[in-house]
């Protein structure tokens, strides 16, 4: 907004834009923050069936592995 009324001619500062603005209510638009998309759960490739919930219960240590490669 300074940077625009400058560029009208207006001499004003940030500090003076931003009390008028604050007296008269008005309020910048703010930028809204990029969020990063991690995850796509809508796609068309095939998911790997979940053996560890399908397999029996194990009855000794050492006899069910899983591995997570990310």
């Amino acid at each position: 907004m300074t940077e625009a009324l400058r560029d009208q001619g207006e001499s004003v500062g940030p500090n003076r834009v931003a009390r008028l603005m604050r007296e008269s209510g008005l309020q910048g638009r703010t930028k809204r923050r990029y969020r990063v998309r991690t995850t796509d759960r809508a796609h068309d490739h095939p998911i790997a069936d979940n053996l560890p919930a399908n397999a029996p219960e194990p009855t000794k240590p050492g006899e069910v592995w899983v591995a997570d490669i990310t």
